[in-house]
């Protein structure tokens, strides 16, 4: 069988993807990634057919942009990035085999649903984060929309149904619209609370204990539990520097805004002095230095890639954006968080996770270094939330959910 596997966005949206090629070729299928140009070189060092969408440069031309991650402008900048890739999309699996090709796409690929519905192939519809399946029952959290904890949950159906139509209908149809009307297909509304999902089947690669399955979530929905990146980015070693740091001394707090983010300067600023306060020895990770002062001091330590499977479980503490990757790996590891969220799902994955008990959490426009170290303190002091981190590591199967979500997707 052929699958053809579609996703935008970063290496933590990318990864699980070529995760899922990797297992369904190690079953005797093919698969193919359908990706921006960057992630190239991933997909084929884990083996996988590609098919470019874009070109590298676009990519990175995004990333530059610092209104991605703004709660309120980062929509139209995710909506631009979401039609550059619809109508080629769309070219890609038209030309494909329908009598022996299945395509496997997040939710943002708009060309993957449009062609199921136009050309009848057989589509699976994959979430990497819970805030992807609207539900007015447990609405997301939404930095643009920061409903007081105190606000009744029968209010806020009424602003959500205006926010579907009035906003997201406004940003993500016109374009959306046309391209199908030169389909001949009619146009639709409530694209992000409804359309965009699969009516055949849709997978959320998160497990139930972190978002509960809601009543109006869409019927052909399975659960599976969370997944880690592709096997040939799963090193058994960290880099000798990291290494030997790691040895010098007590066990550090990680901190990472990000694969995609470029604008966290302050952040890392800010964290450098909160483990200055708090007596704490820390790692930065981000591929992009230039946000790092020219001198670290003794006590903290950059790299620009580590296998978070190695490094996290070394490490005191996870102090990051709130991607559902990390969040999964650090979960994994039994680790406390400290999570700063921007936009997007992650403010939504942070109110997740607190609410678990396993982690505190800084809004982006609060965190500040004597902020970030009387958190990062407490955290590291609280038994009860560390044996709580312990007992929910138990709880992360990666291979075991890998599989389950390979079954589905074999199953049809």
């Amino acid at each position: 069988m052929n699958f053809l596997l579609a996703t935008i966005g970063t290496s933590g949206d990318v990864y699980p993807f070529i995760a899922i090629g990797q297992e369904l070729q190690r079953r005797g299928h093919r698969a193919t990634l359908v990706a921006n140009e960057y992630f190239e070189p991933a997909a084929q060092q884990a083996g996988l057919h590609f098919i470019s969408l874009a070109n590298r440069q676009r990519y990175l031309d995004t990333l530059q942009k610092p209104e991605l991650w703004d709660p309120k402008k980062g929509v139209q900048v995710l909506a631009d990035a979401v039609f550059a890739s619809m109508e080629d999309t769309y070219r890609i699996i038209s030309e494909a085999d329908h009598r022996d090709t299945r395509v496997i796409a997040s939710g943002l690929m708009f060309g993957a649903r449009i062609a199921q519905e136009r050309l009848g192939i057989p589509l699976t519809t994959v979430h990497l984060q819970p805030a992807m399946l609207w539900s007015y029952e447990a609405p997301p959290v939404m930095a643009a929309l920061p409903f007081p904890r105190w606000f009744p949950a029968v209010a806020k159906r009424p602003i959500l149904k205006l926010v579907d139509r009035a906003v997201l209908d406004k940003v993500l149809g016109p374009r959306t619209n046309a391209f199908r009307a030169q389909l001949g297909l009619q146009p639709v509304r409530s694209l992000y609370s409804r359309w965009l999902r699969s009516p055949e089947r849709v997978i959320g690669i998160f497990p139930d204990w972190f978002a509960e399955p809601q009543s109006d979530w869409p019927a052909q929905t399975s659960l599976t539990g969370f997944i880690r990146g592709p096997v040939s980015h799963q090193s058994n070693t960290l880099p000798a520097d990291l290494e030997s740091f790691l040895s010098d001394g007590e066990a550090p707090v990680v901190f990472t805004a990000g694969t995609g983010m470029l604008h966290a300067k302050e952040f890392f600023v800010e964290s450098i002095k909160a483990c200055e306060l708090a007596g704490l020895r820390g790692v930065l990770v981000t591929p992009f230095g230039e946000q790092l002062p020219n001198d670290l001091p003794k006590f903290m330590h950059h790299c620009e890639h580590a296998a978070f499977g190695e490094l996290f479980p070394r490490a005191a503490a996870v102090v990051h954006h709130g991607g559902i990757g990390t969040i999964a790996e650090a979960i994994a590891a039994g680790k406390p968080q400290l999570i700063r969220p921007t936009s997007h799902d992650q403010p939504d994955n942070a109110a997740r996770l607190e609410k678990l008990g396993l982690s505190a959490t800084i809004p982006a426009p609060q965190y500040q270094a004597q902020h970030a170290a009387r958190a990062l303190s407490a955290l590291l002091a609280d038994a009860t939330l560390g044996e709580r981190c312990r007992l929910y590591s138990g709880r992360v199967d990666f291979d075991h959910s890998l599989a389950s979500v390979c079954d589905l997707l074999v199953a049809g």
